[in-house]
């Protein structure tokens, strides 16, 4: 079985108050700690000449990621292989494999027509995440983290930037798919909060596209 990823996404308003953020959760829910992890993620997002792994619904990140304040260890980099698929409002169901690097098996498997041959991957998109986050617990047990972004970057000559709030369930697939469900309909009440379909390098490159519009 593929490894999913289970995320609520969500657009921060740009004159929210900072006060507002983390926001405050349905009853079932709680923050198990009330101070944020804070943290520096440098993403870049890599495909080869003829974009074959975005023609399949996939892309690949490599993150280098250290903590505010540095802790011992840091910086640590980590490469992913991440699926595309359509969201269903905030909700994001998808693909994510840990890689041990950009000749792990699984990314030489993704191309099935290429027969297992290494690609020549290349940057497409890099991006930069001041972010904050913090730790959900349910009551039924079932756990939770929370990410305030402050996402920017620069792409074909064009800056861009946004602030999002995303919720990764750490659970088995449907019963996380529950457990979002719950939280959705608490968050997007919130006036400050729009529901976001796109992924992160998909939202940069539609950001650029309109601006070149």
């Amino acid at each position: 079985m593929s490894p999913k990823e289970i995320e609520l996404k969500y657009l921060i308003a740009r004159d929210a108050a900072p006060q507002v953020l983390p926001p405050p959760l349905p009853a079932s829910w709680s923050y198990s700690e009330l101070e944020a992890r804070r943290e520096l993620l440098s993403d870049e997002y890599l495909d080869d000449e003829r974009s074959q792994l975005a023609v399949v619904g996939l892309s690949v990140r490599r993150r280098i990621s250290e903590h505010v304040p540095v802790e011992p260890g840091d910086p640590v980099t980590t490469y992913w292989l991440k699926g595309r698929e359509t969201p269903d409002g905030a909700l994001h169901v998808r693909l994510e494999r840990k890689l041990s690097g950009l000749d792990d098996p699984a990314l030489l498997a993704a191309i099935p027509r290429r027969g297992g041959a290494a690609m020549r991957l290349h940057v497409q998109v890099r991006i930069k995440q001041q972010r904050r986050s913090w730790e959900l617990v349910h009551g039924s047990g079932v756990r939770g983290t929370l990410s305030v972004d402050h996402v920017s970057g620069l792409l074909r000559g064009v800056g861009f930037s946004w602030d999002e709030l995303e919720i990764e369930i750490h659970a088995p697939v449907e019963r996380a798919k529950e457990a979002a469900t719950e939280l959705d309909g608490a968050l997007k009440q919130l006036p400050f909060l729009t529901p976001s379909h796109l992924a992160k390098i998909d939202r940069a490159n539609y950001l650029v596209a309109q601006s070149n519009s």
